[in-house]
C-alpha cells in the first residue's frame, strides 16, 4: 500500500516542480536564432596592461555603417552586439596613446568574434594601421562548436556545381558524413551530424525557419551561390538563441547591398547528349548517344547604394543612400530540357493482344482495366507506347505442358532446337498466337503468360518494356534585400525570396507510362529591426514569413490512362492494381504493376508565422541575451495512401475469376 506524502515531500516537489518550469520556458524563450555576429575584445598597453576609457568605434567596411562609440569598461574590455557578417574597421583612441585602425576585422554569423588591440605611446594624432587576418578565428568565449564558410569559399569550392544545392559544403565540417537515405529534403546532400539522423537538423535563412514541417530539411533550396554571404554549420554545444533541433544548425545569410555598384551574371553550360559518353545500359540497348539532358544555369546579382537621381537638367542627385539605404537583387535560372529512359524485368501483355484478351474474358473487369490501363496501352500526352525491353532477340518456340520429367526445367525451347537431355522424352509442339498466325516468341524480351491451365493452356504474348518520355525541368530563384541605417541607432533589413519549380514527369513510373508533374514554391518574407539603446544595450525584432507547396502529381486530365492527378482529385484517382508470383513460361518474372504508387498523389501546404525578439546585454567580461519567439505553424496535407484501395492478384486463376 503506497503512503501519503510528508510535508517535506510536498516541499520538494514543489521546488523541482518550480524549476522545471523555469527550465521549460528557458527553452521556450530561446528559440529565435541568429543571424548576426559580435565582436568583443581587449585595448592593452605594450606592456599589456589594460586601457579603462578608451573610444572604441566600429564600422562596416562595406556599407560605411558605423557602430555608436563605446568606452571600455575597468578590465579593457568592450562588446558589440548585432553586427551583420562582413568586415569591420575598429577604431580605438586614448589619451596619451597612438589611435589604432585595425582593418579587415571578421564578424561571422552567430559567434563571439575576438579582436584585441594594442595601443602604443604617443599622440592621438598619430594613427597605426593594422591589417587582421579575417580567415582564421581562435575563439575563447564560446565552446560552440561551428564551421563558417565565406563568400569566396562558397563561390570558388568544386563542392558546389552550378544549380546544386549548397548542403554539399557543410561535408567540411568535422562530424558531417552524407547520410544518403534520411527520408527527408535535402539541398544536395542529406546531412548526418554526430550520428543524428537526417531528419534532426535545424535550417534557417537570416535566421528565420527554412523547414519542411511533413518531411523536415529545407523548404526552400538554396542553389543560387551568388546570393550566399556566408554559410555556416553549428554541430555541438549550441549557443543558447538555437533550439527546435539536435542536429546540426544550418545558418545561411544572404547579401546585401554595400557602398559601390556591384554585381555578377554567369551561365553554366552542359550537354549529356554530345559531351557525355554512354553508360552500361546505354551500350546494351544499342544506343549511339545518351539521352538528352541540356541544362543551363543562367543569372545574376546587382546591388549598390539607393539614391533618387535628378532629372531634367542633371546635377547632383536629389537623395544619396550612401552609408544609409542599399539594395541587393538577384535572379538565378534553370533549365533542364531532357529526357529519361526507365526500363523494368515485369513483363505485360502486348497491345495487339487486347482484342483477343477482351473476347476471351468478355465480363472480366480487371481483363477490361488492364487493356485500356496496362503499360502497352498507355499514351498519355502523346508518348509513344513502351519499346520491348532490348535484351536480345526473341525466337519462335515449342512448348509443352504437363507434368514434366525429373530434371527437365524448361517448358519452351526455339522451334526447330533440340530440348535437353532431360527432356527429350518430352513432346514440344509449337503454339501459333492468332493475332500474328506465327509461333509464339520467348527469349530476349519476350515471353508467353498461360491464363489457362497445364491441361488447356490460354497463351498470350508478353514482354519486358522500357519508355523513354520527355522530363524537362524548370526553376526560377529570385531574391531582393533592402537595408537602411535609419537612425544612428536603428538599422532596418527587409528582404524577399522566392523559387518556384517545376518538374515535368517528375514522379511516378516512368516504363509503366504512370506519371505526374512535380510543381513546387517556396517563399521567404522577413524583416529585422535592430535598435541600439547604448553602449551595452541592443534588441533585435525580426519577423518573418514562410510558405511551401508542392504538389507530386498533376499536369494531366484525372482519369486518363497514365495520369497521377492532382493532389485535390485523390479521390478519383485510379487504384494501385499489383501482380505476383511468375506467369511466364520462361521467365520468373510476374506482370507489372498499373495505377500510381499507394502513396501518390500527394501534397502539402506549409506557412510559419515567426515572431522572435533577442535582447543583448553586456557589462565588463560579461554579456547576456534574453529572447522570446511566437511561432504559429500551419500545414494542409492531402495524403491518403490507399485512398482508392490496393488491389494485388497472385496467381492466373485470380486474374481470370477477378478474385483480388
Amino acid at each position: 500500500m503506497r503512503s501519503s506524502p510528508t510535508t517535506n515531500e510536498l516541499a520538494i516537489f514543489t521546488r523541482m516542480f518550480s524549476l522545471t518550469c523555469v527550465l521549460v520556458l528557458s527553452a521556450v524563450a530561446v528559440m529565435a536564432q541568429a543571424t548576426t555576429g559580435s565582436l568583443r575584445g581587449t585595448v592593452t598597453d605594450a606592456n599589456g596592461g589594460v586601457l579603462a576609457g578608451a573610444t572604441v568605434t566600429v564600422k562596416n567596411e562595406a556599407t560605411g555603417s558605423t557602430s555608436p562609440a563605446i568606452k571600455t569598461g575597468g578590465e579593457g574590455t568592450f562588446d558589440v552586439s548585432a553586427l551583420q557578417p562582413g568586415n569591420y574597421t575598429v577604431t580605438v583612441e586614448a589619451s596619451g596613446f597612438k589611435r589604432s585602425v585595425s582593418t579587415g576585422v571578421a564578424v561571422k554569423i552567430g559567434i563571439v568574434n575576438p579582436v584585441a588591440v594594442v595601443l602604443e605611446a604617443g599622440s592621438v594624432a598619430e594613427t597605426v594601421t593594422v591589417t587582421a587576418d579575417s580567415e582564421t578565428i581562435v575563439q575563447r568565449d564560446q565552446s560552440q562548436i561551428s564551421t563558417t564558410v565565406s563568400t569566396r569559399q562558397v563561390q570558388d569550392l568544386p563542392s558546389n556545381g552550378a544549380g546544386s544545392g549548397l548542403d554539399t559544403l557543410a561535408l567540411l565540417a568535422p562530424g558531417v558524413i552524407n547520410q544518403r537515405s534520411t527520408g527527408a529534403n535535402t539541398n544536395g546532400t542529406g546531412l548526418s551530424v554526430n550520428g543524428n539522423r537526417g531528419r534532426s537538423n535545424n535550417f534557417q535563412i537570416d535566421g528565420a525557419d527554412n523547414n519542411d514541417l511533413t518531411v523536415t530539411g529545407p523548404a526552400l533550396f538554396v542553389d543560387f551561390q551568388d546570393q550566399v554571404q556566408e554559410y555556416q554549420v553549428i554541430t555541438n554545444n549550441f549557443s543558447a538563441q538555437y533550439g527546435r533541433n539536435q542536429g546540426a544548425i544550418v545558418n545561411i545569410v544572404t547579401k546585401g547591398g554595400t557602398n559601390t555598384f556591384h554585381g555578377t551574371a554567369f551561365d553554366f553550360h552542359q550537354d549529356a547528349r554530345n559531351l557525355n559518353s554512354l553508360n552500361n545500359t546505354e551500350k546494351r540497348s544499342g544506343q549511339l548517344k545518351p539521352n538528352r539532358s541540356l541544362l543551363n544555369v543562367f543569372g545574376g546579382t546587382f546591388g549598390g547604394p539607393l539614391y533618387l537621381p535628378r532629372f531634367g537638367e542633371g546635377g547632383k542627385s536629389i537623395w544619396k543612400g550612401t552609408n544609409r539605404a542599399f539594395f541587393f537583387f538577384g535572379y538565378q535560372g534553370v533549365r533542364n530540357p531532357s529526357t529519361f529512359t526507365g526500363s523494368t524485368t515485369s513483363l505485360a501483355v502486348l497491345d495487339s493482344e487486347f482484342p483477343r484478351l477482351t473476347a476471351t474474358f468478355p465480363t472480366n473487369n480487371l481483363i477490361s482495366t488492364y487493356t485500356r490501363y496496362s503499360p502497352f496501352a498507355i499514351t498519355l500526352r502523346g508518348r509513344a507506347k513502351p519499346n520491348t525491353f532490348v535484351s536480345g532477340t526473341g525466337v519462335p518456340s515449342a512448348f509443352f505442358f504437363g507434368a514434366l520429367p525429373t530434371g527437365c526445367s524448361t517448358r519452351a525451347i526455339p522451334i526447330g532446337g533440340a530440348p535437353p537431355t532431360a527432356c527429350a522424352a518430352v513432346p514440344y509442339a509449337p503454339f501459333i498466337n492468332p493475332a500474328t498466325g506465327q509461333a509464339f516468341l520467348t527469349g530476349g524480351p519476350y515471353d508467353t503468360i498461360n491464363l489457362g491451365t497445364l491441361a488447356a493452356p490460354i497463351l498470350f504474348q508478353a514482354a519486358q518494356y522500357e519508355r523513354t518520355v520527355s522530363t524537362p525541368y524548370v526553376e526560377n530563384y529570385s531574391n531582393l534585400r533592402f537595408d537602411f541605417k535609419a537612425t544612428s541607432k536603428d538599422s532596418l533589413t527587409f528582404r524577399y525570396l522566392k523559387q518556384v519549380q517545376q518538374s515535368v514527369a517528375g514522379t511516378g513510373s516512368t516504363s509503366g507510362g504512370w506519371l505526374g508533374d512535380v510543381p513546387a514554391t517556396s517563399k521567404h518574407y522577413g524583416a529585422d529591426w535592430t535598435h541600439t539603446f547604448g553602449s551595452n544595450l541592443v534588441t533585435e525584432f525580426r519577423p518573418n514569413y514562410q510558405a511551401i507547396g508542392v504538389k507530386f502529381g498533376g499536369g494531366c486530365s484525372t482519369g486518363d490512362p497514365g495520369c497521377i492527378s492532382d493532389p485535390l482529385d485523390l479521390a478519383v484517382n485510379l487504384a494501385n492494381i499489383s501482380f505476383s508470383g511468375a506467369l511466364g513460361l520462361t521467365k520468373s518474372n510476374a506482370l507489372g504493376t498499373i495505377g500510381p504508387a499507394t502513396n501518390l498523389p500527394q501534397g502539402r501546404v506549409g506557412k510559419v508565422y515567426q515572431f522572435p525578439v533577442n535582447v543583448s546585454y553586456s557589462a565588463g567580461r560579461h554579456s547576456w541575451i534574453f529572447g522570446g519567439e511566437y511561432k504559429k505553424l500551419t500545414e494542409i496535407l492531402p495524403f491518403l495512401p490507399n485512398a482508392n484501395g490496393a488491389y494485388g492478384f497472385s496467381s492466373a486463376a485470380r486474374i481470370t475469376s477477378n478474385a483480388p
